[in-house]
């Protein structure tokens, strides 16, 4: 009395293993994709709220209508720590422009990866 699996039998095991793999290896990677965007959109976040404290504690002239605050005034002043790139970990760049100032402020994040541009 013979107790192994045949040929066949093992050949249909790998054939259903490899469509599921083939099935779900788009989904997972499109899955990893919409949440790397989605860190990247909280890093602008932070980003934008850093340059809202930066404006209130570095007590910005009200007579300035627009202005641009770069991540390297943000990071020397201590509002944020180095922003890196989510795929690569190289260095990020990013600034926020602020227009309005002095009425009802407009907040535009432009974030620079190796992997992500800000829309």
């Amino acid at each position: 009395m013979n107790r192994g699996f045949t040929l066949v039998e093992l050949l249909a095991v790998v054939v259903i293993v490899i469509a599921l793999a083939l099935l779900i290896t788009p989904k997972l990677s499109r899955l990893t994709n919409d949440n790397r965007t989605k860190a990247y959109k909280e890093i602008e976040n932070r980003l934008e709220e850093a340059a809202k404290k930066y404006i209130v504690d570095e007590y910005i002239d009200s007579e300035t209508t627009a202005l641009t605050i770069t991540k390297a005034n943000l990071i020397e002043k201590g509002y944020i720590g180095e922003i890196y790139d989510l795929k690569d970990k190289s260095v990020c760049e990013g600034f926020v422009t602020i227009t309005n100032l002095n009425t009802t402020p407009t907040y535009t994040v432009s974030l620079i990866c190796s992997n992500y541009t800000s829309e």
